[in-house]
């Protein structure tokens, strides 16, 4: 049917010669980016790798060291009463910095902020950094940090959002950030550099960018699908368990970032902030998965109300609601009459939306909302103290 130029044996040559074409421009688009350059033939430290470069920028930019130690700061109070006792200029970061464990076996912070002397040679070690990329916790790896460095603030920095139980949740829980809030700091420090600091700081943003450490990850819209049907499904499962697994962290993570970035107020109000998920059975309903993150108050021994809430869920079930539904909601348990509920449900594009989308785009389709809802809660007595 095909003849000449116009073959199949000679159309399936031209797009492999397209996509080597495009392949090569790709691996070139950043050959005069350092970080990304060098990074290339690094990909099996890259964590090391990216930790150095971090280091790297904070010792050579004020601008970028002011943004990072404020971003720590922010992190702990702790941390912050120390660094107002000290001058920025005398700070520096070293990366992969040893310290002695038990029986004479050696240790490596990834990050370490010091202050130094004069000639420049580390002095005190005010704070220390674990740095996760991809790699996991080791078995009680920051309790045992913490053990051998009781006076010098910890923090974990990861990619992801992590349920580490050492790290915790309460008054004692580990500062924790993500690399994100990393390219936060850098993007801003890059804005308001000069010269030549500004074209160095550029080019850590890019690495970030390329690394895609810039944003927190979104669900692809095929694992999302196969998220929206049965997850009882037990070949379905056990074939595409990793990709599955992977999205329903990426909805905790999300939901935990919904809720930080329009009610985190409430924390300093004394409400506590909750994630959870939960699979159970009802007659009802048939099987169903409710993943939430809020805040609540509890009172024991409370003599109307034991606990108030309010949280972001996302719900499926096999009878009702038999996609993936986003819901908003405020509840209290009375002590007499058991769980009371208020919910305001979002359309299933849009749910699907606030997961599949880049996260700041899929904030602004629920931010207003999420505010909204805030300020019912508040004026309800909802929002009172538990009595």
């Amino acid at each position: 049917m095909f003849a000449g130029k116009y073959n199949i044996k000679n159309i399936s040559q031209a797009r492999r010669k397209k996509k080597s074409i495009m392949n090569i421009q790709s691996d070139n688009k950043h050959l005069t980016n350092p970080f990304i350059f060098l990074g290339k033939y690094l990909r099996r430290q890259e964590e090391n790798y990216l930790t150095l470069c971090i280091c790297f920028l904070i010792n050579s930019s004020t601008t970028f060291r002011f943004q990072f130690i404020r971003l720590l700061s922010s992190l702990s109070l702790k941390f912050s009463n120390k660094r107002k006792q000290i001058s920025l200029d005398s700070l520096v970061a070293i990366p992969q910095f040893p310290f002695n464990k038990a029986k004479g076996k050696r240790g490596f912070f990834d990050i370490a902020i010091l202050t130094k002397q004069e000639d420049g040679s580390p002095n005190r070690l005010l704070a220390v950094i674990e740095v996760k990329v991809e790699a996991l916790f080791g078995p009680n790896q920051l309790l045992k940090y913490r053990k051998y460095h009781r006076n010098v603030n910890l923090f974990v920095l990861t990619k992801y959002l992590t349920y580490e139980s050492s790290i915790g949740f309460n008054k004692t829980a580990i500062p924790r950030f993500r690399w994100f809030d990393v390219y936060d700091a850098l993007n801003a420090a890059h804005h308001s550099a000069r010269s030549t600091e500004k074209y160095l700081l550029k080019e850590g943003v890019d690495m970030l960018t390329n690394k895609g450490l810039d944003s927190p990850d979104s669900i692809t819209l095929n694992t999302w699908k196969y998220l929206d049907k049965p997850l009882e499904n037990t070949t379905r499962l056990r074939k595409n368990a990793s990709q599955i697994f992977r999205g329903l962290a990426i909805i905790l993570d999300r939901l935990v970032l919904f809720r930080n970035s329009s009610w985190s107020k409430l924390e300093e109000e004394g409400w506590k902030p909750f994630i959870n998920y939960k699979k159970n059975f009802q007659k009802e309903t048939g099987n169903y998965h409710l993943f939430e993150a809020g805040y609540y108050k509890y009172k024991k021994g409370a003599k109307q109300f034991r606990q108030k809430g309010i949280c972001i869920q996302l719900y499926k079930d096999e009878k009702v609601y038999k996609q993936f539904v986003l819901f908003l909601s405020r509840y209290r348990i009375n002590v007499k009459t058991g769980f009371d509920e208020y919910e305001k449900p979002f359309r299933s594009d849009t749910s699907r939306k606030c997961f599949t989308l880049p996260f700041p785009d899929a904030l602004a389709l629920i931010e207003k909302d999420m505010s909204t809802f805030l300020k019912a809660f508040r004026r309800s007595n909802d929002s009172k103290t538990p009595k």
